[in-house]
């Protein structure tokens, strides 16, 4: 609502950047918290999800660290290890249909500058809540999307369509990162879903 109330605007997209791991809701960091827990006795006491706790806070995990689970089974977006959560799919549908119930408006483009976003089953889950995705279906580059590139041509053209600028994202996100691969393998990939 913020930023809908100071920055007003026809249309909006929105972006969310982070890990992602696709499309199975699962909480990846049970696991941990339950290795955590039975390893360590004493020392700092740190939250946990759902109210557990978690003692002795030194060395938390980090999403490398959960990432080399070996388990396809797991997956999610905007991962906090601070607090141990994520979004999970459900979760993530759940807060646009929040978000659009608050506004009374459809976003324009969901973009997901995380890896391995880009699936059906992830475009399905929210659907109804923008016109346009964009996504890789793959891992992405830890450096994410190109934003002064994509943003730069956006204000230059700011009537540019929900279409064009989804468009746009992948277009330049093909450009920034040609001839580059995450840790040698595979080839980076960005696609825009209807």
């Amino acid at each position: 609502m913020w930023g809908i109330t100071k920055y007003p605007a026809q249309k909006y997209a929105l972006i969310l950047w982070n890990h992602g791991t696709g499309w199975k809701e699962d909480d990846i960091y049970a696991r941990y918290r339950e290795r955590v827990e039975k390893s360590f006795k004493g020392g700092e006491i740190r939250a946990g999800g759902k109210g557990e706790q978690i003692k002795k806070a030194l060395f938390l995990p980090t999403v490398a660290d959960i990432m080399s689970i070996d388990d396809d089974e797991i997956r999610g977006i905007c991962y906090d290890d601070s607090s141990m959560d994520f979004l999970d799919n459900a979760k993530l549908a759940q807060a646009f249909a929040d978000a659009e119930k608050l506004t009374k408006r459809k976003l324009a483009v969901i973009g997901m500058d995380a890896c391995l976003m880009s699936t059906i089953e992830v475009a399905y889950q929210i659907r109804d809540y923008a016109d346009y995705m964009v996504g890789s279906q793959e891992i992405e580059q830890a450096y994410g999307w190109p934003y002064k590139n994509i943003l730069e041509k956006l204000v230059a053209t700011p009537e540019m369509s929900s279409l064009d600028l989804s468009q746009l994202i992948v277009e330049q996100f093909g450009k920034y990162y040609t001839g580059t691969t995450r840790g040698g393998g595979g080839k980076n990939t960005q696609s825009q879903l209807i």
